[in-house]
């Protein structure tokens, strides 16, 4: 073979694969006489083989390129120099609808793009197109379509109105609530008969954005009521108000936090206005990505609302906004309620309401409100403040129950759903004049009962009913149920022409309510499960099938799946699951006979499905597990993730009927839990609740301000601020004796706990929990350190405790016992770099364990990360590397960042990019945070000046920004907003002064009036302690409240001092002659 024949076998291989790519299914020797291919047809096909896969399509076999093999070929396609003529005689099947959207936008045919941008595709087509424009996007390196031109984006809305026509296929009833809702959501009007008047609310919170609160039982139409009211305001054709639905029956708005809410609200906006789609992509996309360099979602979201802000005030018109959320019990019961409306704010309900506040304040670029209108909805079961009625004011603008229908309004839903007119106009009149309290799920189950039965039936059930006593809720369904099961007649089954048998419907009766528990019933379940706990005995396989053929007769009562299965209707079982499974008792509070025989029931399912016969079934271990929960038994789900997740799949609408802690091992990552079901958890799974919880709180910068001074000695401040005067034992596990390195320190559950704590400036606490690992490296040394400690050092736990050590001067005890002795004869010394940083920070000393041997940690002009400049500040980076800083990392708007950038001479080196626009800042009058903050945390490089050669001007430059203690900073300021906001206001005044520039929208008169709502103080203090240290004045603004009798400011104040002089001078600052002796107040 020559090099002349390899080279034209390869030419022709692509070639082949090329036109694979463009026509999708395709006959192999059709294909290869397209190609010209001569004598190489078989050495062709033996090259792409592996890369084809056999299809039926429409009856005959076929080949077609996998889709990685496709996406490979399709690119090196587009490159070749005869691509368009590949293109041209591309002739895919007429079937291959995904083949003719590829080549016609490979062709790049606008026209026909504008075609199918205003063509009204079904689903498969959009799916279709979706995945053409994804190959050729891919392929080309262009960017996604957004808007119109984005099937997915049509996609969405199909799914978005599908869900509202699940939901509410139809609205019966509630006209008068729907009115009320409107009306709110046109105008703003309350009606004064659900409208709450504050009078003994803080004054503060009326100036609010309070939504109106919808609540009611399940079953109420409560969620139908929404989507309709969706439907209503936003138009068919979506030209009405922005209508955003947050469901927090979500995993990930529940579990979240404002970065999430804020990411949802914008993929809707999108949704609703095709012009901002593309925008709304990329606030998203760039939210991600300060998230990720900041490690902070507190920040992120800032960033994210305030874009919005901006991106919205670029349009023609502002826009009206209608915030619906829905499942808001989920919110209820994760937060502790108890608390103050000031300390409300940052639990998860307050945490809500507060963002919901944030979006009727967000302003455009000019300083306009960025949306016309905002009004919101809060939908959910619980009504929050029940003991406290005169709390809810200060929340919410008004209160709207969802009581029983009325009589016209039962009369009306049964006419729309009795779509046989199996009740006459009596019978409705009866039904609908009865005392017991009608709500839409029960007459659902009531005309899903009437659908087989006689006149004679129906007629007797109706005067039963409308005769019927006043019953509650629950106990009203029960007894709708009972008399339903009394109305069963007996059933004649047929085994054979001859055979014909009558199942006396006594039997049917005594299977139908134990066997509410079964989440299906066959005839094997009969028999070997149902049989003896509903009292029918020992039957055989025949009997069994002849119960359940009785059984599927009943259709209000089951839904038949199969000639040999049955289960019961969804809606009947939601309502009494509960109700068997717990909730019925005697008098005395013991457990009811029926209750007693449903337990026997699960206990003898759970061991049908581990008998040996059934356990390789695939879903028999799953189904034990299932219902083993619902006695208690949850020792298997609680050691198996995949078995959990199993069982949440298949159980998923029977879990509220489950006992606490298997609620909560299969809902923990799902949704928050109650207190009553965290408590219930195993304790390893109490644990990592906890720490996701904690992790959560972290991460969205929760942080409580503590209990106010006192003259009593001072207490202690928890991770969330609320006093503890006795200390406990140490949270983290005990530390074994033969731990590793990466045990010890890659601990998550510890580390979860120390950055708590350090965040809330509880340095005390911070110590406490790592004490016994910490200590335990005086004991031992084994293994290296866990990667995470050479990633991103000052964001690791350790160098938290360290800093907290170092705040309360007790650190040098600890790590001078550690066995970090004779570094030079180690022949792993630089694996321990990170810890000698940790424990010369602990100490206040660089000079701790020395070691004249080089410190292989940087390269010269590397642009320094913070770990890199702490390593130059603590001496383990010699200074003769060339310092590079990102601008993001620079004290850039500091007096020495100001004479640099005005004579181009002074200690730092920007780009000229960077001085001209900060000549440009200083020319301009006014000025946002948020245009300032995109370009003081750019990755503009700066650099010292050639001429500064002295090490203190070095360690200056090098020291850089501070964000490592922006969150205990922040924990200290809160304190100050809560009890001393005069002196916090006097500062701001001072300082707001003396610098070049100070944002607008940071002016003190502005900051303090905004600083009152707890929430949004979080974020305004986040950008106040970022802005003083551009400014360099961090430690002199946080020193400023060091004589507050407030123990977090007293001892941030002493951490601000010691950091400060560590990274400036290698030690300990002086004592100043009024500096106070520790301890004492």
């Amino acid at each position: 073979m020559t090099a002349h024949t390899d080279q034209r076998l390869r030419e022709k291989t692509d070639e082949v694969l090329a036109r694979a790519a463009l026509v999708g299914v395709f006959d192999p020797l059709e294909l290869l006489e397209l190609a010209e291919s001569g004598g190489m047809g078989e050495r062709i096909l033996d090259k792409i083989v592996d890369h084809v896969q056999e299809v039926v399509f429409e009856d005959r076999m076929y080949w077609k390129l996998t889709a990685r093999a496709r996406h490979d070929a399709l690119e090196r396609a587009i490159a070749r120099t005869d691509f368009e003529t590949l293109l041209q005689e591309a002739k895919p099947h007429p079937g291959e609808r995904f083949a003719h959207y590829l080549i016609a936008l490979l062709r790049e045919n606008e026209d026909y793009e504008e075609f199918l941008e205003n063509q009204q595709l079904s689903r498969s087509e959009l799916q279709d197109l979706a995945s053409a424009q994804d190959f050729v996007h891919r392929a080309r390196k262009k960017p996604s379509p957004t808007g119109k031109s984005d099937p997915r984006w049509k996609l969405a809305r199909m799914d978005d109105e599908q869900r509202l026509r699940h939901v509410a296929p139809k609205l019966v009833g509630r006209t008068h609530e729907l009115g009320l809702l409107t009306a709110y959501a046109a105008n703003g009007n309350v009606e004064s008969s659900i409208e709450l008047e504050s009078i003994i609310a803080d004054p503060k919170k009326l100036d609010w954005l309070r939504p109106l609160l919808l609540t009611g039982i399940g079953g109420s139409g409560k969620s139908a009521l929404v989507a309709e009211l969706v439907r209503t305001v936003r138009k068919d054709d979506w030209s009405g108000p922005i209508t955003v639905l947050l469901d927090y029956d979500r995993p990930n708005l529940a579990l979240g936090a404002e970065k999430d809410w804020t990411a949802e609200l914008t993929r809707q906006i999108g949704r609703a206005r095709t012009e901002l789609d593309g925008e709304m992509d990329e606030l998203r996309r760039d939210a991600l990505r300060v998230a990720a360099e900041t490690s902070s979602d507190l920040k992120s979201a800032d960033v994210l609302l305030e874009r919005l802000g901006d991106t919205l005030g670029r349009q023609a018109v502002r826009h009206d906004l209608l915030l619906v959320v829905d499942t808001f019990e989920e919110l209820i019961v994760s937060s502790e309620m108890g608390l103050a409306d000031e300390e409300l704010e940052r639990e998860p309900f307050g945490l809500v309401l507060s963002w919901i506040d944030r979006l009727m304040d967000l302003q455009t670029e000019d300083g306009s409100p960025a949306f016309k209108t905002v009004r919101a909805i809060v939908a959910g079961r619980i009504q929050p403040f029940v003991s406290e009625p005169r709390r809810l004011p200060a929340w919410f603008c008004g209160h709207l129950e969802l009581g029983p229908f009325s009589p016209q309004e039962t009369g009306d839903f049964l006419r729309v759903r009795d779509t046989e007119n199996k009740f006459n106009k009596q019978w409705i009149e009866l039904i609908s004049e009865s005392k017991i309290r009608w709500y839409p799920l029960f007459l659902i189950v009531l005309v899903k009962f009437a659908a087989q039965k006689s006149s004679q039936e129906l007629d007797e059930i109706a005067r039963d009913v409308g005769g019927a006593t006043l019953y509650g809720t629950v106990e009203a369904m029960r007894v709708l149920y009972s008399r339903f099961l009394d109305r069963i007649k007996d059933h004649i089954v047929s085994r054979g022409p001859n055979d014909r048998r009558t199942i006396p419907k006594e039997q049917i009766c005594q299977l139908a309510h134990p066997g509410l528990a079964l989440k299906t019933v066959t005839a094997e379940l009969i028999r070997d499960v149902l049989a003896g706990p509903c009292g029918l005995g020992n039957i055989d396989i025949e009997r069994a099938k002849d119960l359940l053929r009785a059984l599927s007769k009943e259709a209000w009562l089951v839904d038949s799946y199969g000639p040999n299965e049955v289960r019961h209707v969804t809606n009947l079982r939601r309502l009494m699951l509960p109700m068997l499974c717990g909730t019925t008792r005697t008098p005395d509070g013991e457990p009811s006979d029926l209750h007693i025989r449903v337990r026997f029931v699960q206990q003898r399912a759970a061991e049908w499905y581990e008998e040996p016969s059934r356990v390789q079934e695939p879903e028999s271990t799953a189904m034990a597990a299932y219902y083993r929960a619902f006695y208690g038994d949850v020792s298997a789900i609680a050691v198996d993730e995949a078995l959990a997740r199993r069982v949440l799949h298949i159980g998923r609408d029977d879990i509220h009927a489950m006992p606490p802690a298997a609620r909560a091992i299969l809902l923990k990552d799902e949704q928050s839990l109650t207190s009553e079901e965290r408590a219930a958890l195993p304790e390893p799974q109490k644990r990592d609740v906890e720490v996701r919880n904690l992790k959560k709180r972290s991460k969205a910068g929760v942080i409580r301000a503590s209990q106010p001074p006192s003259a009593s000695a001072p207490q202690r401040t928890d991770s969330y601020g609320v006093s503890a005067e006795v200390p406990g034992p140490p949270s983290s596990p005990s530390i074994r004796r033969q731990a590793t390195l990466e045990e010890i320190f890659d601990d998550a559950d510890l580390a979860a706990r120390v950055d708590v704590a350090f965040k809330s400036a509880d340095f005390l606490e911070a110590t406490r929990l790592a004490a016994p690992s910490m200590e335990s490296l005086s004991r031992q040394m084994i293994g290296r350190l866990p990667s995470s400690m050479f990633q991103r050092l000052t964001n690791h736990w350790t160098w938290k405790w360290a800093c907290a050590h170092l705040a309360l001067g007790s650190g040098r005890t600890v790590v001078e016992q550690w066995q970090l002795r004779d570094l030079d004869i180690r022949p792993g010394w630089v694996d321990y770099v990170p810890l000698i940083a940790i424990a010369r920070i602990a100490a206040c000393d660089v000079s701790l364990f020395q070691s004249r041997r080089n410190r292989p940690w940087m390269t010269s002009g590397d642009m320094l990360d913070l770990d890199g400049m702490r390593m130059i500040a603590l001496d383990l980076v010699a200074f003769d590397i060339d310092p590079v800083l990102p601008m993001s990392l620079s004290q850039a708007f500091s007096d020495e960042g100001w004479s640099s950038a005005e004579r181009g001479s002074g200690p730092f080196e920007f780009s000229e990019e960077a001085r001209v626009q900060m000549l440009l800042l200083q020319k301009s009058d006014v000025h946002r945070y948020l245009a300032l903050s995109e370009m003081y945390n750019s990755n503009q490089p700066v650099r010292p000046h050639p001429e500064i050669l002295e090490n203190s001007q070095l360690r200056a430059f090098v020291r850089g920004r501070t964000p490592e203690l922006y969150d205990p900073i922040r924990a200290a300021l809160i304190d100050v907003v809560r009890y001393a906001p005069g002196q916090l206001g006097d500062v701001l005044e001072r300082f707001s002064r003396e610098r070049r520039i100070w944002p607008a929208d940071m002016r003190p008169e502005r900051l303090l009036s905004e600083l009152q709502k707890a929430r949004q103080a979080d974020f305004l203090l986040l950008r106040l302690i970022e802005f003083v240290d551009v400014c360099g004045l961090l430690k002199s603004f946080v020193t400023c409240f060091h004589g507050l009798a407030l123990e977090r400011v007293r001892v941030m104040s002493q951490l601000m001092e010691k950091y400060d002089s560590l990274l400036l001078t290698g030690k300990q600052p002086k004592p100043s002659k009024n500096a106070r002796v520790r301890g004492r107040r």
